[in-house]
């Protein structure tokens, strides 16, 4: 049986001192990444230190983008509009307009073909 580098506590508390990057942690071990992903596959512990670090990090993400969103930054509010506000309806969609044409075949048609596959798009966008 091969006998491991690390123990999973010292994996776990490289984690913890890199805030869950990876990378970062693997340096502070002298490993590469993959064997910091290797040890978050193989124990439980260790996954859920990861898991712990990355939550904490969301949550000062979310509190910079709160702040944002409080100091009425404009992209800020749309973000989070558009995220975390879609089950409110704030979502950006998109309309089909059914005209089955490829580059190909627009490049196909005459100006007059054109104008009135132009017409169809405005007519449907203004519905």
């Amino acid at each position: 049986m091969k006998t491991e580098r690390y123990t999973a506590e010292q994996v776990i508390s490289s984690l913890h001192e890199a805030k869950g990057m990876i990378t970062l942690a693997a340096r502070r071990l002298d490993c590469h990444p993959d064997t910091v992903r290797s040890y978050v596959r193989r124990y439980p512990t260790v996954a859920d230190a990861l898991r712990e670090e990355r939550e904490g990090f969301l949550d000062i993400a979310e509190l910079a983008l709160m702040r944002a969103v409080q100091g009425g930054e404009s992209w800020a509010v749309a973000f989070a509009l558009k995220t975390i506000g879609r089950d409110r309806g704030y979502v950006e969609t998109t309309r089909n307009l059914n005209l089955n044409l490829t580059p190909a075949d627009i490049e196909k048609l005459d100006d007059a073909e054109l104008d009135d596959t132009y017409k169809r798009l405005i007519d449907a966008h203004s519905r």
